[in-house]
């Protein structure tokens, strides 16, 4: 992992060579052991750099081919890049250095914007083709990595984080209203939004291109191409998918450790790493002092299991503040997932013994394992036979039940519903994890316009995947929604605050196609991650398979109305 910035035209923009390292230097958390610079008549490069493949002086980026015509800088890696880099070689490509960043820069040389369709992993890079004058951009298929982007006349720039944008002076910091009632809805912003005006996200799985032509960008993958295709055994394909991708990323020239919270997910990936590894690994949990959020038990139990070296953390309401503060250096695309902070902790000790993680991000996404898709489920018939006027009623009367500082409190979860359903079956799959109401928000920014209906941008994904089963839907919205924009970036800004690399064997693009083409399509069979269950059941036992999912939550409730208050 690392952090890129760079700049096209800043002489044109009227920034300057020290300003623009200045503003590198602040991504110095997401690359701690090297950095590098390049800059020509037109162009301005940076990288910081995290350590994890080829730890030489060769690995050092910016990178350029063989007459330094064309620079790279990369964050993220690519997963099985040796075979791709051989038949480069066998292509006459001379390669410096052991590192996948290279296999990006001379697939680029050889087939152009096709080497998107070529490489596998998490990522975001800039390509400078000097004789074409031409900066070529691209994020991964799932969005794992952020690359923020922002137009100032005639100039363009781009950065891993925003900070270094405003920094050099680029960019205005004005703050997107649209965004801001975004974030106060769901605790985050829907891409290609940021927080401020003029700056945006690159979309995942998408490109762009700024030459003498103009600004031109499209999406390379979409999971609504992925194949239906029928397989005679389809939990046998999901294994070999799963397993194969979990191979791919054991490849590190740094150590490499687990994180491990007990739930199904993380515990099949931890089971799977060990059974796959020479040596024992280290496994990391977090948990709290308030018994209803602990689940340290469960993960201990998996550790013993497994037979990984295992390490626990305690996250206390006294950890709050430092985390928070060293958390804002990194944390300025706004994200206020709650477990934001414990993972924060769990990074900082992780760091201590290993430079890469693995995690089990994306079962829920990738098998509708979310308890919303069961509310999904009712609220289409609840919808259908509920007239408009009731369900607004209901709502109203709901937010007068009991409250409760327990997790996933009964009155909580049924409040939440009767609020969701006053509005069709869209908004209602956007609202399930909606903090403030749309007439809330009013009441908070009170200068503001209530037009813009918070729910839109994420809604329009159901639209645009209509022609998928209701489910699909659903699951298609969540992972270009809430799985980019907030639980990957809560992983990346969590890990990345402390220099640490974090993979998840489970959102490789290949397991992510076939679940939600060939499994979903159909049946019901495999919601609800039973085929993961299946596998657990085969590596972990039917125990501790078969616990109920509750999902990782924070005490914050009881930490701010005592200590915190």
């Amino acid at each position: 992992m690392c952090g890129i910035f760079g700049i096209l035209n800043p002489a044109l923009c009227g920034i300057s060579s020290e300003a623009a390292k200045s503003a590198l230097d602040l991504l110095a958390d997401r690359g701690p052991d090297d950095h590098g610079w390049y800059q020509d008549e037109q162009v301005m490069l940076g990288h910081r750099r995290l350590s994890v493949m080829d730890l030489s002086s060769a690995g050092h980026q910016p990178i350029a081919n063989e007459d330094e015509s064309i620079w790279i800088v990369f964050n993220g890696e690519i997963y099985g890049f040796q075979e791709l880099r051989a038949e480069l070689e066998d292509r006459g490509h001379r390669f410096r250095s052991t590192a996948d960043t290279e296999v990006i820069l001379h697939g680029y040389e050889e087939w152009g914007r096709g080497v998107l369709d070529r490489i596998d992993g998490m990522f975001a890079f800039a390509i400078w083709d000097r004789p074409a004058g031409r900066l070529f951009l691209a994020r991964d298929r799932l969005g794992k990595k952020p690359l923020f982007v922002a137009r100032r006349g005639s100039g363009f720039a781009f950065s891993s984080q925003i900070r270094p944008l405003v920094s050099c002076g680029f960019v205005e910091p004005i703050i997107s209203h649209e965004a801001l009632r975004e974030y106060l809805f769901s605790s985050y912003v829907n891409g290609p939004k940021t927080i401020f005006e003029g700056v945006e996200q690159v979309p995942a799985g998408s490109w762009l291109e700024v030459s003498p032509k103009g600004v031109e960008k499209s999406r390379y993958w979409s999971l609504l191409d992925a194949s239906e295709e029928r397989f005679p055994d389809e939990q046998e394909r999901f294994e070999e998918l799963l397993e194969s991708a979990l191979r791919t990323r054991l490849v590190s020239d740094a150590p490499m450790g687990i994180f491990l919270s007990g739930g199904l997910d993380s515990s099949v990936v931890a089971a799977l790493c060990q059974r796959e590894s020479e040596a024992t690994r280290s496994s990391f949990s977090v948990g709290f002092d308030n018994p209803s959020y602990d689940e340290r038990a469960k993960a201990r139990r998996v550790a013993e299991r497994i037979g990984t070296q295992h390490h626990e953390i305690v996250c206390v309401s006294a950890d709050v503040p430092a985390l928070a503060e060293n958390l804002s250096r990194s944390a300025d695309h706004l994200l206020a997932d709650q477990s934001l902070i414990p993972l924060a902790k769990l990074a900082v000790e992780a760091k201590q013994t290993v430079k890469v993680v693995l995690t089990g991000d994306g079962g829920d996404e990738l098998l509708a394992g979310y308890a919303t898709y069961k509310a999904l489920a009712i609220a289409k018939h609840y919808l259908r036979f509920v007239p408009g006027p009731a369900r607004s009623e209901l709502a109203r009367l709901g937010r007068f039940l009991p409250s409760s500082g327990a997790k996933m409190a009964r009155s909580a979860l049924l409040g939440r519903f009767l609020d969701a359903t006053t509005g069709g079956i869209a908004q209602a799959h956007s609202s399930w994890r909606s903090i403030w109401s749309h007439d809330e928000i009013d009441l908070l920014l009170t200068s503001q316009s209530g037009a813009y209906k918070e729910w839109e941008s994420s809604a329009a994904y159901m639209e645009i995947g209509n022609d998928r089963s209701l489910l699909q839907q659903a699951v298609f919205t969540d992972i270009s929604t809430w799985l980019v924009d907030s639980i990957l970036a809560k992983v990346d800004r969590a890990t990345m605050a402390t220099g640490l690399e974090a993979r998840s064997p489970l959102l490789d693009s290949r397991l992510v196609e076939f679940a939600f083409g060939s499994m979903l399509a159909r049946d019901k069979r495999n919601v609800g991650k039973k085929p993961l269950r299946r596998l657990g059941t085969s590596l972990l036992g039917a125990e501790l398979a078969s616990a109920k999912k509750e999902g990782f939550q924070t005490p914050f409730a009881d930490w701010f109305a005592g200590p915190l208050r």
